[in-house]
């Protein structure tokens, strides 16, 4: 959920500083933001205290060799790179529409849809099986960004982005988490 909030106030602020700095300070202010982020992490006292159990064996693969995290790797990978595409064609479509800067409250439509789909999937008493979910709600993201590809105007894309968004908020805690539960609820629930 926290990722759902930072994708949703990240490309308002990004394009609230591209407009008023340069895309330059975006980036600077992203890199420095993430770097606090990263050192923060590692220096949480549950991080710092962790220490893998005797029976964790090493080996190549590393954490890929957990079936549930290969699962929502393949399962993730579709859908992460159409959000990737998005991320750089809405601000490219704003641009030429002549605001470059106005491509971010499309983004953050798309992520306000986020947040409301990973609601109602909360909400919801599912009677279908994961795998059922999955594919249903995966051809809704796919039939939501079709559409969202025929805009004609920033506000028609925001309109669609954050009803893909809404897709991309249910096809995402759908087969991922459920399946990862699954095979494995110390991974889900936490190390």
């Amino acid at each position: 959920m926290m990722y759902d909030l930072f994708s949703l106030t990240g490309p308002l602020l990004g394009g609230g500083l591209t407009a008023l700095a340069s895309p330059e300070a975006a980036i600077a202010c992203t890199a420095g933001t993430l770097l606090l982020a990263d050192v923060g992490f590692a220096l949480a006292p549950p991080v710092r205290a962790w220490r893998p159990s005797p029976a964790d064996r090493r080996d190549r693969t590393g954490a890929l060799r957990f079936a549930g995290l290969r699962t929502l790797v393949v399962c993730a990978l579709p859908a992460g790179l159409a959000i990737g595409i998005i991320e750089i064609a809405a601000p490219a479509f704003a641009d030429e529409a002549g605001d470059a800067a106005a491509g971010a409250v499309a983004l953050a439509a798309m992520a306000a849809g986020g947040i409301v789909g990973a609601f109602v999937y909360g909400s919801v008493a599912w009677r279908a099986p994961a795998v059922v979910r999955y594919v249903r709600l995966s051809l809704a993201l796919v039939v939501a960004l079709a559409i969202a590809a025929t805009a004609e105007s920033l506000a028609m894309l925001a309109a669609l982005l954050l009803v893909a968004g809404l897709a991309i908020g249910l096809c995402s805690r759908s087969w991922c988490w459920s399946r990862a539960a699954e095979r494995s609820p110390r991974f889900v629930n936490g190390v």
